[in-house]
């Protein structure tokens, strides 16, 4: 569908709603295509998924769950500087140096 600036300014918001609903709708001005009204790229594949059942909508459209935290209180750089250490002493074992410190 065509439709004039000035017509667009005055049925923005049916157009809108149209728009939304899977129409394409051409804005001209002057007889000039300037612009292009039309649905959210894949929210008419999501919806369709959703009605044919092999895409499960979510229960809740909040924000998504927070993560929770690691029950360990060691830092980061804790945790790093262990493994390193670790991955070392297997080395050392491996050549059949000796390991100090540990």
């Amino acid at each position: 569908m065509d439709i004039g600036v000035r017509e667009l300014k005055q049925r923005l918001s049916e157009m809108l709603d149209r728009a939304a609903a899977g129409e394409i709708i051409r804005v001209t001005d002057r007889g000039r295509p300037k612009a292009i009204l039309s649905p959210i790229p894949g929210t008419a594949r999501l919806a369709e998924g959703i009605a044919g059942g092999w895409i499960q909508a979510p229960e809740v459209e909040d924000a998504p769950r927070r993560v929770p935290r690691a029950a360990s209180r060691r830092t980061s750089a804790q945790a790093l500087a262990e493994d390193r250490s670790e991955l070392w002493s297997m080395l050392y074992v491996r050549l059949g140096l000796a390991v100090v410190g540990v």
